[in-house]
């Protein structure tokens, strides 16, 4: 149903987080209101009446973190008897929502059941907290740590700090960028000495949001990194994922990665990396 066609909005029993398409927040109940297509918000020092059209996202809000999380694990199997390779890959998503913050923590890995290869292949785990500090604007911290052995990375640790905006919002898109200021230690696979570099990043991320039967997302970054410490060196981490519900909790996932560095830092590996993953999972 159309938030359009919706007349009344209540929910006096439970806090919410309301976001709306012009960018502004609210933890409040909601009650109804004489005039059709409103809803009145109650909060805890503010009262507020909003046009239902108006509501970019609306969510019932929990205090405690544990029971206030959202989010998604999932896994994928594959198999080439041409190279006798079997490969294992794990993702998961675990999300907590406060009134103006938004804390995240994304995984994933691909491991190898090879003897003739090293078994971790790729791994890539992010922990991040995004503050709206005001309507369409965000500051970000990030902490990752990743590994990806073909283009010569046996890990690399980044914490990076970024401002940014949404760029276009409605009810099925979201795009945003974010600009900012990063530190990266790597260590080759060459056994080449450790180094520690400044890098400015650029995060450009992009929702799409089909309320279909199965429901369908799809989600897509582009993190480039511009190196100030080895001139003329920069990398690109790229990622688009399909992902589709076909019945409730039940989610079924496409995945492509592209990966590229101008100057890898382990000698005589490639400068970039790419591949497909297929994976099966649940929400939570």
């Amino acid at each position: 149903m159309k938030l359009k066609d919706i007349a009344q909005l209540a929910g006096p029993y439970h806090f919410y987080r309301i976001e709306t398409l012009a960018g502004d927040h609210f933890i409040a109940r909601l009650y109804p209101t004489e005039s059709p297509g409103y809803t009145l918000l109650k909060g805890i020092f503010r009262v507020d009446s909003i046009l239902l059209e108006q509501v970019y996202s609306l969510k019932q809000w929990e205090k405690n973190i544990w029971r206030g999380l959202d989010g998604k694990i999932s896994f994928g199997y594959s198999y080439t008897k041409s190279s006798d390779i079997t490969r294992l890959n794990f993702n998961n998503d675990l999300n907590y929502t406060a009134a103006n913050w938004t804390y995240a923590q994304q995984s994933s890995a691909i491991y190898t059941l090879n003897k003739e290869t090293i078994p971790l292949e790729r791994a890539d785990v992010l922990t991040s907290a995004s503050w709206n500090f005001k309507p369409k604007w965000l500051n970000i911290y990030r902490l990752q740590y990743q590994r990806q052995i073909e283009t010569g990375v046996a890990s690399r640790y980044i914490s990076a700090i970024a401002v940014g905006r949404s760029l276009l919002r409605n009810r099925n898109i979201n795009w945003s960028a974010t600009i900012g200021i990063s530190l990266q230690r790597e260590n080759p696979t060459d056994n080449s000495p450790t180094q520690t570099q400044a890098e400015v990043p650029l995060l450009v991320n992009f929702n799409l949001f089909q309320w279909l039967k199965p429901d369908v997302d799809i989600t897509a970054y582009a993190n480039f990194y511009f190196n100030l410490s080895e001139k003329g060196r920069y990398r690109l981490d790229h990622k688009i994922n399909l992902e589709y519900e076909p019945v409730k909790d039940f989610v079924i996932s496409i995945q492509f990665f592209f990966n590229y560095d101008s100057r890898p830092p382990a000698i005589n590996t490639s400068t970039n990396d790419f591949g497909t993953v297929l994976n099966l999972g649940f929400k939570f």
